[in-house]
């Protein structure tokens, strides 16, 4: 008989805003199922495959797509898995935050309160979000509220 060992596969789960200061509107991108990889979190190169995987849109059809420099920054961290029996936590996480530049959202147009539309596309072998594992973060997309 074989022991079967669960490994989860680490996977999109929520986004949130985390504050607005200056020019910048700053949002958390959660994910769980395993702990995101950020070994290579201070380097400027992943950072930036990271932000070309992103993009935001306007519409639900995901075919007004604005400026690649609308993402001024990105930022990740996994997050371990806990000691004890929390639920939710035994398998560890992960966070990508982004910042958007206010002012190139209002100079296209975008007002507090709009929807925009996020999707994350990455090519496998690439390696861009990866958990400890090395398996990929599949694309994902997600709607949320510019404020």
């Amino acid at each position: 008989m074989k022991n079967f060992q669960y490994q989860p596969k680490i996977g999109f789960s929520g986004i949130s805003n985390v504050g607005t200061a200056g020019n910048i509107d700053a949002y958390t991108l959660t994910f769980s199922g395993g702990e995101l990889d950020d070994t290579n979190k201070d380097d400027v190169n992943a950072q930036n495959k990271v932000k070309t995987a992103l993009s935001i849109y306007t519409d639900s059809d995901y075919s007004n797509q604005l400026g690649a420099n609308v993402i001024k920054s990105v930022a990740f961290a996994g997050v371990e898995k806990a000691t004890g029996t929390a639920a939710g936590s035994a398998v560890g996480s992960g966070t990508v935050t982004i910042e958007l530049d206010q002012t190139y959202l209002q100079g296209q147009g975008v007002s507090n309160g709009d929807t925009l539309y996020l999707r994350y596309s990455a090519d496998a072998a690439d390696d861009v979000l990866v958990d400890a594992s090395s398996n990929d973060v599949d694309p994902f997309e997600v709607s949320f509220t510019a404020n």
